[in-house]
């Protein structure tokens, strides 16, 4: 049996209303008290909900259109099974999980290491600002690290950095045009 979905009463001076946004299309499942669809009016917007369950067999006004009150909005057969959602209980499959992820090789700017040892953080950090190149310099601290002084050191004694390539020219972006979009009946009350 067909039932027939109206735009309900929406209050004593409102007679019409515009269809603000479909949460159903044709031929989905819908149950009893689901929000089908949202109406828009000069004061309020609403949700329309089912009144019965069933499938969604017909939708009257697309989104967009001005309904008067009592208009009907949709058509819901109570014998057709409309097609679901899927459901959140898909297994999730256990491959990755199981075996971790190999790790990336570490990069040279985040980890350099000198010829003598390895490089503590301050002193990376400034060479990577100086652009100077951490296998010239000779680490004094335990093991061979090379220090935050050293890098200083190195750079006090006339060492020159690292040529810096220039950047490249900035090339013009495609800068997105504005589109128009209509106001909905709410938002052109309030303006």
């Amino acid at each position: 049996m067909a039932i027939e979905i109206h735009v309900p009463v929406l209050g004593e001076s409102v007679t019409e209303a515009t269809v603000g946004k479909w949460f159903k299309s044709v031929g989905d499942a819908v149950a009893v008290d689901e929000p089908i669809c949202e109406l828009e009016t000069d004061k309020v917007a609403l949700e329309v909900n089912a009144t019965a369950s069933g499938a969604l067999t017909q939708i009257a006004v697309q989104e967009g259109d001005t309904v008067e009150v009592g208009a009907l909005l949709a058509t819901i057969d109570e014998t057709a099974h409309g097609k679901t959602a899927p459901t959140a209980t898909t297994p999730k499959p256990r491959e990755a999980a199981a075996s971790p992820a190999p790790k990336a090789p570490a990069d040279e700017k985040t980890a350099p290491v000198s010829a003598s040892g390895g490089v503590r953080a301050s002193a990376a950090k400034i060479a990577a600002d100086k652009a100077v190149d951490l296998s010239k310099i000779t680490g004094t601290g335990p093991d061979g690290v090379v220090t935050k002084a050293d890098v200083l050191n190195f750079l006090d004694h006339g060492a020159s950095p690292l040529p810096v390539a220039a950047a490249p020219a900035p090339q013009e972006e495609n800068i997105p045009t504005e589109e128009i979009v209509p106001m909905t009946r709410l938002r052109r009350t309030i303006a």
